[in-house]
């Protein structure tokens, strides 16, 4: 109550302030939320709900040049299948001007809750206030502060919470030409207040710096180092210490004589501090690129890499080197085509396969170290009808020497036409597939996607979708769904607009029954219906109707049906 008076008693004094004003304004929300539910699933159940939530601003000019919020934000809610609903309310107070920012809030409130063994339902009641300062003028830093602060205790005879928790966030951020700093400091406290409870705090340093340069014509230069730093602590003994250092540089060369180069680096360390040890860690990576495109239509390119990652148990070292190739034609007949071609040879130091026998017993360890990845790609895009455009992409991926000999061929084939029927429908028709295996087979997949879609627009406020879409996954065992989705939308000038949806599926999937015995293809049939109307009975107030009908079938727990009425009123003020 200390609290609301408080509150109460400063919004009474800055309204006084700004009692003899003449600019200010007062505007805000009001919204009612109403929700009829039924479910049938072996068991009937209804049940009606409503939500309520009230925004009042007001803002005025206060002394020179000083602007003035005040805000009441009330939010009433119901929850399904209980006579338990819940109040909260957030007052605000903002003040701003040229070069800073203050925010306050304040929200006190309780919830119903229980404990983990589910004991009779109590009240938990909370306190929250946060505020924030934010400070900004060309040519210096700007800094950021926010506190936050909330607490949380019930009122049983014995208590079982306690408890608060505390956040301070400061930031500053400067820029001068070239360079850049920024700087973070995260205070989090939690207490808690019950016999035997600890404090436990957790701070957080955080920088940066950074460089960009633009070295003449020859390129541009970027550099950044970064330091991030937690220490934590129960009771004031650090429990935890963890330090992070991390640093990136590039250059990037412009393009001269039709040739481009660039190089990078970058490395993360950590060192972590506990009272199991000491773990550091350390990963780095350098690489460098050369790209030549000596027509329009043709590119090549040369990339290599070397990656170390180091901890306390040893090193792990990766390197490769990558060269491709791209062409690009465009012919007079209208068919535009693409195709690359990439190989990248690895050299993985920790790359080792186990051969076991029946029993389990290793037999032998296979160094797979060194392979290669080739890449082919193709795509071609023509439009053999003035109403047809097709585009066809097929990619291969060939590992020498694959950890799981499956995995040695992967590709992926897609085929999308759009017919323009007239100048109100347009048609789709995909299809995409996907295959993994030891030996290349063209035409064969293990997944497959067909899509068919029609568009019909009969007017600009008037427009019809229709789509299908099947799919088949087959690995071990088949399983495939089948989808119709429509959607309808229909708008009159500025008084209603109408949205209807639609989607039936048939899921397919195949079990393993018995031993001996042939799989068991179970079904499912999921069906939706949306249906909503958007009613602008005025400028400041607008009426949404919703219906949601969703029905699926299960093959053993029978037909589960949900059905939602819902009705949303907003009035603005």
């Amino acid at each position: 109550m200390n609290c609301l008076r408080a509150v109460g008693l400063i919004s009474l004094i800055f309204l006084s302030a700004v009692g003899e004003a003449e600019s200010g304004r007062l505007y805000g929300n009001i919204a009612f939320y109403y929700q009829h539910i039924s479910e049938s699933n072996q068991i009937d159940r209804k049940d009606d709900l409503t939500r309520e939530s009230f925004l009042l601003n007001y803002e005025d000019d206060l002394f020179v040049k000083n602007w003035i919020r005040l805000a009441a934000n009330l939010d009433r809610q119901e929850f399904s299948y209980s006579d338990y609903h819940q109040f909260r309310p957030i007052f605000y107070f903002d003040l701003k001007s040229y070069g800073y920012l203050l925010n306050l809030s304040y929200s006190p409130y309780r919830r119903l809750t229980t404990t983990p063994a589910g004991d009779k339902p109590f009240y938990l009641y909370y306190r929250n206030w946060r505020g924030g300062l934010h400070i900004n003028y060309p040519d210096y830093p700007s800094l950021g502060l926010i506190y936050n602060q909330t607490t949380n205790y019930d009122k049983e005879v014995t208590r079982r919470y306690d408890g608060r928790s505390r956040n301070f966030v400061a930031e500053s951020i400067y820029q001068r030409g070239v360079v850049s700093l920024r700087a973070n400091y995260n205070n989090l406290t939690q207490s808690s207040f019950l016999p035997g409870g600890k404090e436990t705090v957790t701070r957080t340093y955080a920088g940066s710096a950074g460089v960009t340069e633009m070295l003449g014509r020859v390129g541009n230069f970027s550099a950044t180092y970064n330091y991030y730093q937690t220490d934590r602590l129960v009771d004031d003994v650090r429990s935890q210490r963890s330090r992070t250092h991390s640093t990136t540089a590039l250059f990037n060369s412009f393009e001269i004589r039709k040739l481009s180069v660039s190089a990078a680096y970058s490395g993360r360390f950590v060192e972590v501090l506990d009272r199991a040890g000491e773990l550091d860690a350390g990963n780095q990576n350098f690489s460098a690129q050369a790209g030549l495109a000596p027509t329009g239509y043709l590119n090549l390119q040369v990339t290599k890499s070397y990656q170390i990652s180091d901890e306390s148990r040893g090193n792990r070292i990766v390197e490769y080197i990558s060269y491709g190739v791209g062409l690009s034609r465009y012919f007079r007949s209208g068919v535009d085509s693409r195709f690359s071609f990439n190989r990248t040879v690895y050299q993985q130091s920790d790359r080792l396969v186990t051969v076991s026998d029946t029993a389990g017993n290793v037999i032998a360890v296979l160094d797979k170290s060194q392979y290669a990845l080739d890449n082919y790609f193709v795509s071609f895009s023509f439009k053999p009808y003035y109403y047809m455009r097709t585009y066809v992409d097929f990619s291969v991926m060939h590992n020498s020497d694959p950890i799981d000999n499956v995995s040695r061929y992967q590709s992926n084939g897609s085929i999308d036409t759009r017919l323009t029927i007239n100048r109100k429908m347009e048609g789709r028709v995909g299809f995409t597939s996907l295959y993994q295996g030891a030996e290349f087979r063209l035409g064969r997949s293990y997944s497959q996607n067909f899509n068919l879609g029609l568009s019909y627009n009969p007017r600009s406020n008037l427009n019809f979708n229709l789509t299908y879409i099947y799919s088949e996954f087959n690995v071990g065992t088949r399983n495939s769904s089948g989808a119709w989705n429509g959607y309808m939308s229909y708008s009159f000038r500025r008084s209603f607009s109408l949205y209807f949806a639609f989607n039936s599926q048939k899921q397919a999937r195949e079990e393993s029954a018995a031993f001996g015995l042939p799989p068991v293809e179970k079904v499912t049939r999921p069906r939706t219906l949306n249906l909503e109307l958007v009613t602008y009975l005025s400028r400041q107030i607008t009426l949404i109707t919703g219906y949601l009908y969703s029905r699926t079938e299960y093959p053993v727990e029978g037909r589960a049906i949900n059905r939602s009425l819902q009705m949303n009123l907003n009035i603005k003020i």
